[in-house]
């Protein structure tokens, strides 16, 4: 229980950093930004090409990952949402999902399909308590620090600083914001660009804390044919392409019985292995 319960407290923190970089946006712009997931994609690339390409200290790739996620932010903002200021929510939404599909489809042109081993980045050691009954991991002591320090930096960078005012500001309400001589785009892209760097950051604990056989990119395994794999960009979220999670879907278990007449049971065992978190239909 104690294992089940550090992990889940460890994994929860690194969904808190992902949430406060995409609520960070939404929060203060306005704006669903769906490319968020992939931006933390950006992140686990560079850092694990940086590591693995160039030999680089595994916490100077994470540097390089936040200041390259950090200036994709900025450009995303600039390039897609700046010229949607005044545009409609719907519009703003498809603009989203497309700059969304537009970085998970540059990933796979440029860095390929192949199943690829993260090597940590966290070099703490493990903690061995009760006799070896619990184990609590290095990678789950940093996520739970690093968020703690994040979330604590961030308020403090919000309520206390005149750019975090700022933020509060246009949150509240941009046009009175705009009266009162803040610049609205500028700290719309500062927004970004903390939100961004958090996506890098986010990366790392999640490919660190989950470091072997994932894929970036949710693809559907048919155990019949094992050379053969279905990506569905449709059931997939991209920015858990790190975390491995075995989702049997009912409905193509149905339609394997159908088919092949085993049992639901074999079909539901066999059918469909979907690393990332899936959708099933």
């Amino acid at each position: 229980f104690l294992n089940n319960l550090i992990n889940g407290i460890s994994l929860g923190s690194i969904y808190a950093v992902i949430a406060l970089g995409y609520t960070l946006v939404y929060g203060i712009a306005k704006m669903l930004n769906f490319a968020h997931g992939d931006v933390i994609m950006v992140g686990g690339y560079v850092i694990f090409y940086s590591m693995t390409s160039f030999s680089i200290n595994p916490y100077l790739s994470v540097l390089i990952a936040v200041i390259v996620c950090t200036v994709l932010g900025i450009v995303i903002e600039k390039v897609a949402y700046k010229p949607l200021r005044q545009a409609t929510s719907l519009s703003v939404l498809i603009t989203a999902i497309g700059v969304s599909y537009f970085l998970q489809n540059s990933a796979l042109l440029l860095f390929g399909e192949k199943p690829v081993n993260f090597t940590s980045v966290v070099n703490v050691p493990s903690i061995s308590l009760f006799d070896g009954q619990v184990v609590i991991t290095g990678e789950a002591i940093v996520a739970i620090v690093v968020s703690i320090l994040i979330v604590i930096g961030l308020s403090l960078f919000i309520n206390k600083t005149k750019s975090g005012r700022a933020m509060l500001a246009v949150s509240e309400d941009k046009d009175a914001a705009q009266l009162m001589g803040i610049n609205i785009n500028r700290t719309i892209s500062l927004t970004f660009a903390i939100g961004s760097g958090l996506a890098a950051i986010a990366g790392a604990l999640l490919c660190s804390a989950y470091p072997t056989r994932y894929r970036f990119g949710t693809r559907r395994y048919d155990w019949r044919y094992p050379d053969r794999c279905y990506r569905n960009t449709r059931q997939s979220i991209h920015f858990t392409s790190a975390l491995r999670c075995y989702r049997f879907c009912s409905s193509y278990s149905r339609s394997y019985h159908k088919a092949y007449g085993n049992t639901w049971q074999e079909g539901k065992r066999k059918s469909i292995i979907t690393e990332g978190i899936g959708f099933c239909e």
